[in-house]
């Protein structure tokens, strides 16, 4: 009868890790993960180093951009300029409206308008304003009719020719009314007006003859030349005969 043979397990033996190794592992470890963060930050701050170069660079690429913003402000700026009534004569003042530091503008001095008198002498010097001067009516044989004179001047100016129309009318009071007669009816004249054509001074004359029971009390007149660069003349005159008016 055979024997059974026996099968002898070899034991296993556990060796349990000293102090010193158990040290050892902790401070790889450590040290593991102390290597991750430091190349976990490298990499970030060059991620962040080439978004700002592809920023400066898509910045340079489009010099457009800055050029039409330059543009709109320049075209604001002219617009700002335009609108005001005075203009940036200095370059300082130019330099400044584009940096946006402007100064207030001087005040100017008020504009006095002096008075002129129809009957006095025209002062000399160049102007394209036509002045009426020298009125005067003046009685006749007859109560109704009246001669009158006046000039039509062209101040400063001998060499231009005014070409043009001189209106004139008589207001007054017929039956204590207001009216207002035209030339052609208190003359022969067969329009409301008189040919003007002179250079430097046009005088004028005539004879005036009011209807019955008409009380005068100015005479109208108007020098309007057809040119646009000449300024016409007008004025009411007080009805005063026997005197400048």
């Amino acid at each position: 009868m055979a024997r059974k043979r026996k099968t002898v397990v070899t034991p296993v033996v556990v060796e349990q890790a000293g102090p010193p190794r158990r040290i050892l592992w902790v401070v790889l470890t450590a040290v593991g993960i102390i290597l991750a963060m430091w190349f976990s930050y490298d990499y970030g701050r060059s991620l962040h180093a080439d978004a700002e170069k592809s920023a400066n660079a898509t910045a340079d690429r489009n010099p457009e951009q800055r050029i039409a913003r330059l543009e709109q402000r320049i075209a604001k700026l002219e617009r700002e300029l335009q609108s005001t009534p005075r203009r940036v004569r200095d370059p300082e003042a130019i330099v400044r409206a584009l940096s946006g530091k402007t100064s207030p503008p001087p005040k100017a001095a008020p504009i006095q308008t002096p008075t002129v008198d129809s009957t006095d002498t025209v002062a000399s010097g160049p102007s394209d304003e036509l002045k009426l001067t020298d009125l005067a009516i003046e009685p006749t044989d007859s109560d109704d009719r009246f001669r009158f004179s006046f000039s039509v001047v062209h101040p400063g100016n001998e060499a231009d020719q005014v070409v043009g129309t001189i209106w004139i009318a008589v207001n007054g009071l017929s039956n204590g009314r207001p009216v207002r007669l035209s030339l052609k009816q208190v003359t022969s004249e067969t329009r409301p007006y008189l040919d003007m054509r002179f250079t430097g001074r046009q005088g004028v004359d005539g004879e005036l003859t009011l209807p019955p029971g008409f009380e005068p009390k100015n005479i109208a007149i108007e020098a309007k030349p057809y040119d646009k660069k000449y300024q016409g003349a007008s004025g009411k005159f007080d009805w005063t005969a026997g005197t400048a008016g």
